[in-house]
């Protein structure tokens, strides 16, 4: 709800009185530019005014820094508002500004915001070229944050013209940076523009590997809107996999999470997300209620686009249950939000005419189905003469511009031509020179494939090194089982059974009729004793044999297992499990068993951690186990993997099958531990 103008003013003579009453120099542009924050989005005319004045009294005292920053603060306004021309004369002032190499940080910085409004006013080409600089510049004067910047907006650019791999790249390096600059938000931002760019490419298993690293440093931070990014993202991945109820999983986590901001916009966008999803589990009908529950929400702030794909989806869901008439009437309600607002999507509506064309042959409407299909075909036309007129305005500008070329060419051909006189004579002399260089630049390539040839064959034999020690190793760990499940045996058939014959002599002794009381007490006492000698015997026989976790399945295991530590530590677990139900290998279920009793261990008793999660999802290649912890950390390295027994044989253990493990652990901020075992 936008605030009164009479409590604005009332503010805003209020914060002039108190600047006016500010005598200190810096203190004044402080209040000045905390007026400008406060409401930039009230009322974007008050903040361009304190804007305005400060840049005024910041040119009377000849304050650069601060004058660069209320220029900053007005161009920055004037993107809010779309006036782009004005926006780039703020910003080119402000770069006037910082011509000394002191605030060369800051002029690569006004250089990326006016790289953004080159993008925004599709001058694509002069934006690159300018962010191609600033990286330039930034690298070779090691500054890392404009850097950042640039390589995350070039990196939006590749993607938006579907270049992944240049995407993938810019954001890489943004993940070194923050890693550099341990900025745990940046670090969490680049996972979220990595997972985005593996999505597009259709691998979404790895971009929920990414949103899942980067929601679980998000959790640890302030930032709620990048939290709910991530369940987004994990939910439509899932989706693409065809995962539905892991999509909802998410899906909901974010309703949850916009509840509590009571944002009507986003709440309705969960509710009309999570009926999306039921729609592609063919859920019609749990779908339509959630989608009347998106279109009850945004019914009371209209938000135009997003009523229009509630209408959509309505439709859809309603011709999922042969309910036609309904379907049109919300389809009809869709078109004629696009008609009456400028949306400019062709698409949408062209969807639109197809499902009512659809719904209407359904119903043997056939003048109406014709209808439709003459919208259909009259739109393929409009969009065919637009794509046609574009391709001809586009060869247009190419033969201006292949002209253009040409006279540069001529210009060239004669400068080179009175060039190559005088390289015709030079050349003879440098010829011999270049013969030299060659036969030395070919002796030196030919001892570096020597070099190459003998590192590969050095290679060769030492993978098969470690092949031959991964064999010895598995050949040992079945020993291990193999005398595990013996020692097993033997306390519960062997000590058991003795301790249950020793049971009945005494309770024989204890009903002779001949034997006083205190004697028959001890004997009751001994026999208590050996009851609870075979029952110690029984659990540890349990533990000890791989069949507990045979018999009983994971998921009771680890719910016994939770119970055990969450009872007896001050260490709190959380499982979170998906799709065991179907696990039939034993040989997995006790790996996976005792991997992670492995880890929770070190974590409780070495990391000192007050709260562990562990998230194990079964996918349909493979198991991902993903263990996190709030303890100390550490700093790791390979060597530290080899001092720490536990983690290196765990890791031995998963390489004999080809699995793998990860390790992301920063200290004083806690450990991740990423498993993926093969199916």
């Amino acid at each position: 709800m936008a605030q009164p103008v009479q409590n604005l003013q009332q503010e805003q003579d209020s914060i002039q009185k108190l600047i006016a009453s500010t005598e200190n120099i810096e203190d004044k542009v402080k209040a000045y530019t905390n007026a400008y924050h406060y409401f930039v989005r009230r009322n974007p005319t008050i903040a361009e005014s304190f804007a305005k004045n400060g840049l005024t009294y910041a040119q009377k005292y000849h304050l650069t820094k601060a004058q660069i920053g209320f220029y900053n603060n007005l161009g920055m306004l004037s993107v809010i508002q779309r006036q782009y021309d004005q926006a780039l004369q703020s910003f080119k002032s402000a770069l006037q500004l910082t011509n000394n190499e002191s605030l060369l940080e800051q002029n690569l910085n006004i250089k990326n915001h006016i790289a953004s409004v080159l993008f925004k006013q599709g001058h694509q080409n002069s934006a690159k070229q300018l962010l191609d600089s600033i990286l330039q510049i930034a690298k070779k004067n090691h500054l890392l944050r404009p850097e950042s910047t640039a390589n995350d907006k070039l990196g939006k650019f590749e993607r938006s013209n579907g270049n992944y791999e240049k995407s993938l790249a810019c954001f890489n390096r943004n993940l070194i940076i923050a890693k550099q600059l341990n900025h745990l938000d940046q670090i969490s931002y680049a996972y979220l523009q990595l997972a985005i760019d593996y999505d597009k490419t259709g691998e979404a298993k790895r971009a929920i590997e990414l949103n899942k690293k980067g929601l679980n440093i998000s959790l640890k931070g302030p930032n709620k809107h990048r939290i709910e990014n991530f369940y987004n993202n994990l939910a439509v991945n899932y989706r693409n996999l065809q995962q539905y109820d892991s999509a909802l999983y998410y899906h909901f986590k974010v309703l949850n999470s916009q509840k509590q901001r009571k944002n009507p916009i986003m709440i309705g966008t969960s509710y009309m997300n999570i009926g999306t999803t039921l729609a592609h589990k063919k859920d019609f009908n749990k779908a339509i209620k959630y989608q009347d529950s998106a279109l009850k929400v945004i019914s009371i702030t209209p938000n135009k686009p997003l009523l229009t794909n509630i209408y959509k989806g309505l439709a859809k869901s309603h011709q999922g249950i042969q309910k036609y008439q309904k379907a049109n009437h919300y389809n009809l309600k869709a078109l004629g939000i696009i008609q009456a607002y400028p949306l400019k999507n062709t698409s949408s509506k062209l969807d639109i005419y197809k499902n009512l064309y659809d719904s209407y042959k359904k119903l043997n409407k056939i003048d109406s189905a014709l209808y439709f299909h003459e919208k259909i075909a009259l739109l393929k036309d409009s969009l065919y003469n637009t794509n046609k007129l574009s391709n001809t305005e586009a060869v247009k500008r190419q033969i201006e511009t292949s002209d253009q070329q040409h006279q540069i060419e001529q210009l060239d051909y004669r400068n080179t031509r009175n060039k190559i006189i005088y390289f015709s004579i030079t050349g003879a002399f440098i010829s011999l020179g270049i013969l030299l260089y060659l036969w030395a630049v070919g002796l030196k390539r030919k001892n570096k494939i020597i070099n190459q040839e003998k590192k590969l064959e050095e290679q060769r034999v030492l993978n098969l090194i470690q092949n031959q020690e991964i064999e010895a190793f598995n050949a040992h760990i079945q020993g291990q089982e193999t005398e595990r499940q013996k020692i097993a045996e033997e306390l519960h058939d062997n000590l058991g059974s003795t301790l249950a014959t020793i049971k009945l002599h005494i309770e024989n002794l204890a009903n002779q009729k001949d034997i006083n009381a205190t004697i028959k007490k001890t004997l009751q006492n001994i026999e208590s004793l050996i009851n609870d000698s075979y029952q110690k015997i029984r659990h540890i026989s349990h533990l000890k044999s791989d069949s507990f976790v045979e018999q009983q399945g994971l998921l009771n295991a680890f719910k016994k297992l939770s119970k055990q530590i969450n009872t007896n530590n001050t260490t709190k677990v959380n499982f979170d499990l998906f799709g065991f139900d179907t696990i039939e290998r034993n040989d997995l279920k006790v790996l996976i068993y005792n991997t992670v009793q492995e880890l929770l261990t070190n974590a409780i008793k070495h990391a000192n951690s007050s709260e562990i999660n562990v998230q194990i999802t079964k996918h349909i290649n493979d198991i991902n186990i993903l263990v996190t912890d709030n303890g100390t950390g550490f700093k790791y390295t390979p060597q530290t993997l080899e001092k720490g027994m536990g983690l290196y044989q765990i890791r031995k253990r998963l390489a004999s099958i080809g699995g793998t493990m990860e390790i992301d652990s920063t200290p004083g901020i806690g450990t991740t531990i990423n498993i993926n075992i093969p199916l």
